[in-house]
């Protein structure tokens, strides 16, 4: 049974129901409302456009950096903050690996020397050791001058 055969199926069998009670009727199908307002109007669905696939198993470049390259990650997600703002390390792991704490660990051990204006440590509340948190190094550097005072 086609898409639209569904539709019209739902719709004569449900003539009272409205456009989303039919749509959440047929999620099992992802029929959005918009073909099914498409239908009652009498109007034909569009056609679906299909989607580019790689041919042959193969993988974009692109795709293997964003997965593997934490450093760009780190420093995207960075370019993105808003001045003036930091965000705590457990974060910007999150951003800039999804679940992969031990590669964002890795990274940052690595490139120490070239992360440190990023970073600072700071004990925000007394119950805690401090937290790492990263930003701009001009905010870095107010913040370090102001928790060293």
């Amino acid at each position: 049974m086609t898409r639209e055969e569904r539709i019209r199926a739902a719709l004569a069998r449900h003539p009272d129901w409205d456009d989303s009670r039919i749509a959440n009727s047929m999620a099992r199908y992802h029929v959005p409302v918009r073909e099914i307002r498409l239908i009652r109007q009498g109007q034909p669905l569009p056609s679906p456009i299909p989607e580019a696939k790689p041919e042959g198993g193969l993988v974009s470049l692109q795709k293997i950096i964003e997965k593997y390259d934490i450093r760009s990650a780190i420093f995207r997600e960075l370019a993105a903050l808003p001045k003036g703002q930091l965000i705590a390390e457990a974060e910007l792991c999150q951003r800039a690996t999804g679940q992969d704490r031990n590669r964002f660990r890795r990274t940052v051990e690595n490139n120490a020397d070239e992360f440190r204006p990023y970073r600072i440590k700071l004990r925000l509340d007394e119950s805690s050791e401090g937290k790492f948190y990263w930003g701009h190094p001009e905010d870095i550097a107010e913040a370090q001058r102001i928790r060293d005072l």
